[in-house]
């Protein structure tokens, strides 16, 4: 496991970069008539169904860091942890995984094992309640993407698209994420996403 706290954001931003190369690459692929637009939506979906793993990656690796590595970590544990495995036996408590998103989790779970919640209580207020929201919304449209059920794409719908005046191909999950969100160059809401996770990562290693 990392040493420092920023080493995990650190990977996790080699991983977005990665990400975001293969992004450009099928844009590129797009434009010059080599990749049809469908085939190209679905390497969209599995781009971001993999920048979300990493993530929860992030967030369980960060979590089980601090319950190791202690003050040192910025975190004062309320249970004394020595090792990586010890730290993962007691998260999962029996089970064979736990969920680190929506972020409601990792933050209710933080104060069962840090004084204050540290360093996930970071987040708290209203100034990063945007940033939570975009996350939110990040988690249903991964279910939107990954299980395609009427109540996944039901709350897409509702909570992602929310009324947003889209072309039909964006309404669907694929199409938004390759879709415009704003500027020039312009960014797409993958990118939104991305992002947004890795603004998040760097606040909480901090």
């Amino acid at each position: 496991m990392p040493r420092r706290r920023r080493d995990l954001s650190d990977a996790l931003s080699r991983r977005y970069v990665a990400l975001e190369g293969t992004r450009g690459k099928v844009e590129r692929l797009i434009v010059r008539r080599r990749l049809a637009a469908g085939a190209a939506e679905h390497m969209y979906e599995g781009l971001f169904l993999s920048a979300v793993t990493s993530f929860e990656s992030f967030l369980e690796d960060l979590f089980l860091h601090c319950l190791t590595a202690g003050g040192s970590s910025g975190a004062q544990r309320r249970v004394t942890v020595s090792t990586p495995a010890a730290a993962r036996d007691l998260v999962l408590s029996g089970r064979r995984y736990v969920d680190w998103l929506p972020y409601k989790l990792t933050r209710d779970r933080a104060d069962l094992f840090f004084v204050a919640a540290r360093p996930f209580s970071r987040m708290d207020g209203p100034g990063r309640r945007q940033l939570l929201d975009v996350l939110d919304r990040a988690v249903v449209l991964r279910n939107a993407v990954a299980h395609k059920s009427h109540h996944a794409i039901a709350r897409f719908e509702k909570e992602v698209l929310h009324g947003t005046p889209m072309t039909p191909r964006e309404r669907k999950p694929a199409g938004f994420l390759r879709s415009v969100a704003f500027g020039s160059p312009p960014v797409t809401r993958f990118q939104v996403y991305t992002t947004t996770m890795l603004t998040i990562a760097r606040l909480l290693v901090r």
